[in-house]
């Protein structure tokens, strides 16, 4: 399982949801980018809490499942 954000969609410090919702605390800003960073990836419980309020559909939580299906 693992977590993907686009860089170009990703409108990070002027939002900040990920950050603020996810109830494991997985999002930080990065202070370099700007941008919203996974980096406690491995706490998520895939609610989709982030992905499906991030304003811009930057997020996408791959999960097992989903990866096995696009990775046949």
């Amino acid at each position: 399982m693992h977590i993907v954000v686009d860089p170009d969609r990703c409108i990070g410090k002027e939002c900040e949801r990920c950050v603020d919702l996810c109830p494991k605390k997985v999002y930080v800003i990065n202070p370099e980018t700007g941008k919203a960073d996974p980096v406690r990836w491995e706490w998520c419980t895939h609610c989709f809490i982030c992905a499906s309020n991030c304003p811009t559909d930057a997020i996408e939580v791959k999960t097992p499942e989903k990866e096995s299906r696009e990775n046949p």
